[in-house]
């Protein structure tokens, strides 16, 4: 009867799944996302199950007009805790900083219209941080290694770079 215990705790630790989780974040508000199987969730939170036959190494997350990108997962992960990742913005101003702008600077911006009011202006290939905020168990890390492809919203964050919650 003890061999037939241990033999099912064996096999159940065999098929823990492989999973990623974390809540995104962005100006102090939680965001909705959708993870790469497609689930959605309004608090911002995911938690993706990895397949266990082909590792994967890297996963595209939708967060609000941004695709976020983590890559070089482990492949000997078990369950990975990210925590809060609060991302950053574009760069915005408002119209009075646009008219200041040159013919030229102003190229670089677009105007913002949330329903019918009028928001500012945004600029295409500018952040408001250099760095991506991670926070977990209370304490936080700015991870300034990461890229932005402006033309696809594209923000690439290398998972070596983050210091997880588990």
């Amino acid at each position: 009867m003890k061999l037939f215990f241990t033999l099912i705790f064996c096999s159940l630790s065999y098929l823990t799944t492989p999973q990623i989780s974390g809540q995104f974040y962005r100006d102090g508000f939680a965001v909705p996302v959708i993870d790469p199987l497609g689930n959605v969730d309004f608090d911002g939170n995911f938690s993706v199950n990895l397949p266990t036959d082909n590792p994967v190494i890297e996963l595209i997350f939708k967060v609000y007009d941004f695709k976020v990108k983590i890559v070089n997962i482990p492949k000997d992960l078990n369950k990975i805790n990210l925590g809060i990742i609060e991302l950053p913005e574009r760069k915005s101003i408002d119209l009075r900083q646009y008219e200041l702008l040159s013919a030229e600077q102003k190229k670089d911006y677009y105007p913002v219209n949330h329903y019918a009011n009028f928001l500012g202006y945004e600029h295409k290939t500018l952040l408001d941080k250099d760095y991506i905020l991670f926070t977990c168990n209370g304490l936080s890390k700015q991870v300034k290694e990461f890229s932005f492809d402006w033309k696809m919203g594209m923000i690439t964050i290398d998972a070596r770079k983050i210091t997880y919650c588990n």
